[in-house]
């Protein structure tokens, strides 16, 4: 490996960022989802006691993601005498657990609802694309809940105007190829897709 890669790309075996989406218009119109999640530059709060975190219905029980719908809580909680504005969030056994006032959750990349593909792209995997050709391999995954945003995120939205993480490594892979083509180098690209 030469020494112009960063030393943060060397020595980091592993990056986990979060990336909140903006509600999509169909939550837009539900007045019964909410956001409980700020961005912060080195955190996420999930904060169930926000003033936006009460359902216009008055249920005000959300459920574990940034966008979910409001849902009574289960898992056997009984819920008669909680507080009126409750989060459920499960362990790592699947068993709810309720949460009470904000938590917050460090992550050492976070992109806010309002973070364009090229941000997440540039920020995250152009180095790694970079670094390819140096030989280094690398891994990009996308982790969530149904409907977080993983798709979009990967793959980009339906009218192509804003492409996701595969179509701009792509093109950031063959252009790349076609510059040192053309100073008479060969390179060979292979690439696995799940």
């Amino acid at each position: 490996m030469s020494d112009s890669a960063p030393p943060s790309a060397i020595a980091t075996k592993v990056t986990v960022a979060v990336r909140c989406r903006p509600k999509s218009a169909k939550e837009k119109l539900d007045p019964d989802v909410v956001n409980v999640i700020r961005c912060h530059a080195d955190c996420i709060v999930v904060d169930p006691e926000a003033d936006n975190a009460t359902s216009a219905s008055g249920g005000g029980d959300l459920f574990d993601a940034m966008h979910a719908s409001t849902r009574p809580m289960g898992g056997g909680v009984d819920t008669s005498n909680a507080p009126r504005r409750r989060f459920m969030a499960s362990n790592k056994r699947g068993a709810a657990a309720l949460l009470r006032g904000p938590q917050q959750f460090p992550f050492p990349a976070i992109f806010n609802p309002d973070a364009s593909q090229n941000e997440v792209f540039d920020s995250l995997v152009r180095p790694l694309v970079a670094l390819a050709f140096e030989g280094v391999n690398s891994a990009v995954l996308a982790y969530g809940a149904t409907g977080s945003g993983k798709t979009h995120s990967m793959i980009g939205g339906t009218d192509g105007a804003a492409p996701g993480i595969i179509p701009q490594t792509l093109q950031m892979l063959f252009s790349r190829r076609a510059q040192l083509q053309e100073i008479g180098k060969s390179v060979v690209i292979s690439l696995s897709f799940l």
